[in-house]
C-alpha cells in the first residue's frame, strides 16, 4: 500500500483437480464477507464482477494472519494460507494445490487458498497481484542521489513478493514478513546503526497503514501518505503528505536542505553587511569621517533586499508534478 496502490485484484482463480471454480469463489466471498482485509474486499469485489452470489456460509473463527473457517452445508470451508487450508484439503490434491501456490508466488504474486472437506471436497487458489505505484522506483533513484542509504522496506507480505518488489525498484534490502513490533526493532536497529556516524544522520519511515503506526512512532522523521493512510497512521506520523506520489519525499527532503543553506547564506549576508557598517562607523568616528545616514540606510536595506531575492531563489526549485509520472509496472504489493 505505501509502495504499490494497495488495490489488489484477483487476476485467476485456479480450479484443483475437478473442483467448481465459480462454487469456489462463492464460497470464498461469503467467507470474506464480514473481513475488512484488503484481499478480503478483492475476492468480494472479483465475485461480484463475475456475477457470482456469496455461498450460505457460517462463519465459525477468523485466526489473525491465517484466514477464516466457516460451515457450509454441514462441510468445513476455508480460506487463508495453504497451511491454514491444508487440513481439509483431499490428500489428492493437497500436492497440485502447493505446486500452484509456489508458481504463483515465484511469479511475485499473492495467493489465498480456498478449499472445502466432507462430500464438497475441493480446493482453489486465488491468484491476487498489485501495482507499483507510479514514481516510487524514480523516487527511490532520488533518494540514493540525495545520498540517502539505505533506501529499506519493511512489509508484512511473503518474502517472495517482497523481494521481487525489492529488485524492481532498487532498493537496498528489504525484510518480509514482519509483524508491527517487528518493524519497530528494525528502526531502533537502524537508529543504533546511525547514532556512532560522525555526521548526525536521522532514521525516516513512510507508511499509511495501521500496521505501520508503531514504526511511524517510533522513527526520527516520520512521513504518512494522506490520500491512503489509516487514521492510525496520520496521528502518529510528523509529516502527512497530500499527495499519494512517493516523488514528493526526495523532493521535500532536498528542498529542505536548500532551506536550510539558503538561511545560512541569509545570515551570513546580514551579519557581513551590519559588521562591514559597525567597523565603517567605529572607524570614521577615530579619524573624524562622519558616515552619511543614507550609506546607512542603503546597507541596511539593501541588505534586506538581497536576503529577500535570495530567498526567492528557492520559487525555481520545482516540484516533482513539473514532470510526467513514469507508468506504473505490475508487481505485488508491499
Amino acid at each position: 500500500g505505501t509502495l504499490t496502490f494497495g488495490r489488489p485484484q484477483l487476476i485467476e482463480v485456479v480450479p484443483i483437480g475437478w473442483s467448481d471454480r465459480d462454487r469456489l469463489l462463492a464460497v470464498a466471498a461469503a467467507l470474506e464477507a464480514d473481513s475488512t482485509h484488503p484481499i478480503a474486499k478483492t475476492v468480494r469485489d472479483a465475485a461480484l464482477a463475475r456475477g457470482v452470489a456469496p455461498a450460505a456460509v457460517q462463519v465459525a473463527e477468523h485466526s489473525a494472519g491465517s484466514g477464516i473457517s466457516g460451515t457450509f452445508e454441514t462441510d468445513a470451508v476455508c480460506i487463508g494460507s495453504y497451511e491454514f487450508v491444508e487440513p481439509i484439503i483431499p490428500e489428492c490434491l493437497r500436492a497440485r494445490t502447493r505446486e500452484v501456490v509456489s508458481q504463483a508466488q515465484d511469479r511475485g504474486q499473492i495467493t489465498a487458498v480456498v478449499a472445502a472437506g466432507g462430500g464438497h471436497g475441493a480446493s482453489a487458489v486465488l491468484v491476487i497481484a498489485d501495482q507499483i505505484r507510479p514514481g516510487a522506483s524514480r523516487a527511490i533513484e532520488d533518494f540514493h542521489a540525495l545520498d540517502i542509504r539505505p533506501v529499506l522496506m519493511l512489509t508484512g507480505d511473503h518474502p517472495t513478493p517482497a523481494q521481487q518488489v525489492a529488485q524492481q525498484l532498487g532498493l537496498d534490502g528489504f525484510e518480509a514478513a514482519l509483524r508491527p513490533e517487528d518493524k519497530v526493532q528494525h528502526i531502533g536497529a537502524l537508529k543504533q546503526r546511525v547514532s556512532g556516524a560522525a555526521s548526525r544522520r536521522a532514521v525516516a519511515f513512510v507508511g499509511d497503514g495501521v500496521n505501520d503506526a508503531p514504526a511511524l512512532a517510533a522513527a526520527d522523521v516520520s512521513i504518512a501518505i494522506g490520500s491512503i493512510g489509516s487514521d492510525a497512521a496520520l496521528e502518529s506520523a510528523d509529516i502527512v503528505l497530500m499527495s499519494d506520489d512517493l516523488r514528493v519525499v526526495p523532493w521535500a527532503i532536498e528542498l529542505a536542505r536548500r532551506a536550510r543553506e539558503t538561511v545560512k547564506a541569509n545570515l551570513v549576508m546580514a551579519l557581513s553587511i551590519i559588521g562591514l557598517m559597525a567597523i565603517a562607523t567605529l572607524v570614521g568616528s577615530r579619524i573624524g569621517a562622519e558616515v552619511p545616514m543614507a550609506l546607512g540606510v542603503v546597507a541596511h536595506e539593501g541588505g534586506t533586499l538581497l536576503v529577500v531575492v535570495n530567498s526567492l531563489r528557492l520559487l525555481g526549485f520545482r516540484g516533482p508534478s513539473a514532470g510526467p509520472a513514469p507508468a506504473a509496472v505490475g508487481s505485488p504489493p508491499a
